[in-house]
């Protein structure tokens, strides 16, 4: 059910087997084109979608157009407040966290702690989480490294699920130049 077209013609649908006709053509120059907006989602041309095709020299039969479905691959990070290793309604997304895949390209998470690598070809990839990224007290439950097979088409999702750790820690020390700040004064020790 793909839309094809030959210059102001009508167009006309694809059958299960891709197939197309259009029938007689008139002029000396037509443009045959793909509607890309029939296509699937997810795919893209291997080839352009459109030609130019003099009919005092036609062009050989069948015309063929070209078409590969792309892969997509989803990363989420989280503090999993459950501690259950998956996304719950109670869990916090963390931005402005680095997703390296294999190859080198490095995106950010956004607000909602996802970040899509869209269009990428189908295979196996490492998908790694700067763990530098996180805030003190805050540790990957998972591997930071993650494997991952994309099929062609599809999305693949992965989690880091992030714990953090609860524990309150600070110094007492003797405020000698009084600026509420620790300038390597002496500590007190045994204080509750």
């Amino acid at each position: 059910h793909i839309s094809v077209q030959a210059g102001g013609a009508s167009a006309v649908s694809t059958d299960p087997g891709g197939r197309f006709y259009l029938g007689r053509v008139r002029g000396q120059l037509t443009e045959v084109a793909v509607d890309l907006g029939t296509l699937p989602e997810g795919y893209v041309a291997t080839a352009p979608a459109r030609r130019e095709n003099s009919l005092a020299r036609p062009p050989a039969l069948p015309l063929l157009f070209g078409f590969v479905a792309q892969s997509e691959l989803r990363v989420r990070v989280f503090v999993d407040v459950q501690g259950n290793g998956k996304y719950d309604a109670t869990d916090v997304p963390l931005d402005r966290v680095h997703i390296t895949l294999g190859d080198g390209t490095v995106r950010l998470t956004d607000r909602s702690g996802w970040v899509f690598f869209r269009g990428i070809k189908p295979g196996p990839y490492r998908v790694t989480l700067r763990v530098n990224d996180l805030a003190s007290g805050y540790v990957p439950i998972t591997d930071a490294t993650r494997a991952v097979d994309l099929i062609e088409g599809k999305a693949a999702f992965v989690d880091f699920p992030i714990l953090a750790e609860h524990s309150i820690g600070g110094q007492v020390f003797v405020d000698r130049n009084h600026n509420a700040h620790y300038d390597e004064e002496p500590a007190v020790k045994g204080i509750p």
